[in-house]
């Protein structure tokens, strides 16, 4: 919006649309006796010549008469409203001129005077009150229709101007083009660098109730920081950084190779090897885990199809997913399209699902389960018992097998480990579950996870994760 004069302190330079030359010289005599600077008058004959004027930045309001008006409509409407926009406005009208004022009052004009009612000291106040509301319109408009962060206009500013747009096409019959623009991961960027604030407030959250933090450069480092991590990371997706292993799944009753597990491994240009526990929890927070799980899910089907014609009936390829991947509405028209991409048959497919992931949204989780299961894909609930997956949740999802978490594997020489395990096992012959334990170490585990009746076992003691190269489909 153009500089407006604050009455009394800048000169005044006035804009006068419509007038006769008579009310014109009247006009002009009654400034010249007030006690504002009045320094010049511009005069044009309609609204379109007055809206020429009114960019040019050296005007401060505009005067606006009536009288010979019939009605403002069309493209006088038009430049109405961008006078009104840039400058403040009085209409001059006659007393019968009453409701076409009240309309123009309701486009934005700031006061109405009645012709022959107002003398300069009338006009003087009409000017300096239009002119210091129009200042505190502009300011509160300002807030209410642009961001306070970056100075750009907002949706209701923009919903404004597309409404002006769409009727002006309307009344002159043309078309109206539409182009939306985005960036490219911008609520990342938005996130990490627009709330700085946020990282003391819930580093005060995580530590302890009734204390607070402060926001320091330290904290904005590690929020740039780890947006550093995650553009690496979005690398790594889309190169030959990421690479899977696979730990194999042995049988307990012949000890058969009964399947694999694939693990994603992130390869650094150093030779150094991060491991999922370093960027999950990264590609989590970040949305990138439905990219890394997609490219995961591939790369695994990929390779058991290579393995398909040698593997044993029932021998399947399992794959860890994410809750965000759930969430998606594509998740399993994305597994569907992976499958026919790379030709391998579903029930050659196991997905891995934590119990929190299913728990989120039961209704869904059943759904999706049931369409798994109607595709022979095999589901199985890993890190089974450190979860909240209720008994009546557990009966009611179509899964295949429990997963029984590494810890109460490993610890099974405590009682109360034991019991558990006991518990899970019994509880998954209940509800006819395969049982699978998890995170085998030693030899007395092995034995004592057979006892206890599990069906499958994992570990460092049936074999480390290796490339598929190295992986023997029998054992």
């Amino acid at each position: 919006m153009n500089a407006q004069a604050n009455v009394g302190n800048d000169p005044l330079r006035v804009l006068l649309v419509g007038a006769t030359n008579t009310d014109a010289e009247l006009t002009v005599e009654f400034l010249e006796s007030t006690q504002t600077d009045f320094s010049a008058m511009v005069r044009a004959s309609t609204l379109d010549e007055a809206k020429l004027h009114a960019h040019d930045g050296k005007l401060n309001i505009v005067l606006l008469d009536i009288s010979s008006m019939q009605t403002v409509t069309g493209d006088a409407l038009d430049a109405l409203q961008s006078l009104i926009a840039e400058l403040p406005l009085v209409v001059l009208g006659e007393e019968h001129q009453s409701r076409a004022a009240k309309t123009l009052l309701e486009q934005g004009a700031q006061d109405f005077l009645i012709k022959g009612d107002f003398n300069s000291r009338t006009l003087e106040r009409a000017i300096n009150y239009a002119i210091h509301r129009k200042q505190s319109e502009s300011r509160f408009r300002h807030l209410a229709q642009y961001d306070v962060l970056t100075g750009l206009a907002n949706r209701t500013l923009f919903e404004e101007r597309l409404d002006r747009a769409i009727r002006r096409a309307k009344r002159h019959g043309t078309g109206l083009a539409v182009m939306y623009l985005d960036l490219d991961r911008f609520k990342r960027i938005n996130d990490s660098l627009d709330h700085h604030a946020d990282a003391a407030l819930y580093l005060a959250k995580n530590n302890r109730r009734s204390t607070y933090r402060f926001n320091t450069q330290a904290l904005d480092a590690s929020e740039i920081a780890k947006m550093g991590r995650q553009r690496e990371l979005e690398r790594a997706i889309s190169s030959d950084d990421l690479h899977l292993v696979y730990q194999p799944k042995i049988g307990l009753r012949d000890g058969s190779v009964a399947g694999a597990e694939a693990l994603v491994r992130w390869r650094l240009s150093n030779g150094d090897v991060r491991y999922p526990a370093d960027f999950i929890p990264a590609a989590e927070s970040s949305g990138l885990i439905v990219q890394l799980g997609e490219r995961v899910m591939h790369d695994a089907c990929v390779q058991a199809r290579v393995w398909d014609a040698k593997a044993p009936e029932g021998w399947r390829v399992a794959v860890n997913v994410s809750g965000r991947q759930l969430e998606t509405d594509s998740f399993v028209e994305t597994l569907d399209a992976i499958l026919v991409d790379t030709g391998l048959k579903p029930e050659r497919l196991e997905i891995e699902l934590t119990e929190s992931a299913l728990v989120a949204d039961p209704d869904s989780a059943r759904e999706l389960l049931s369409a798994l299961r109607a595709r022979d894909i095999a589901v199985s609930i890993d890190d089974f018992g450190t979860g909240y997956c209720s008994l009546s949740y557990l009966r009611n999802f179509p899964v295949d097998t429990l997963k029984i978490d590494q810890s109460f594997v490993q610890g099974a020489n405590d009682a109360v480990n034991l019991s558990i395990v006991r518990a899970i096992v019994d509880l998954a012959r209940a509800l006819e579950l395969g049982v699978v334990a998890e995170g085998v170490e030693t030899a007395e585990q092995m034995y004592t996870m057979q006892l206890l009746g599990a069906d499958v076992v994992q570990g460092y003691l049936l074999g480390r994760s290796d490339a598929a190269q190295h992986l023997e489909l029998t054992h």
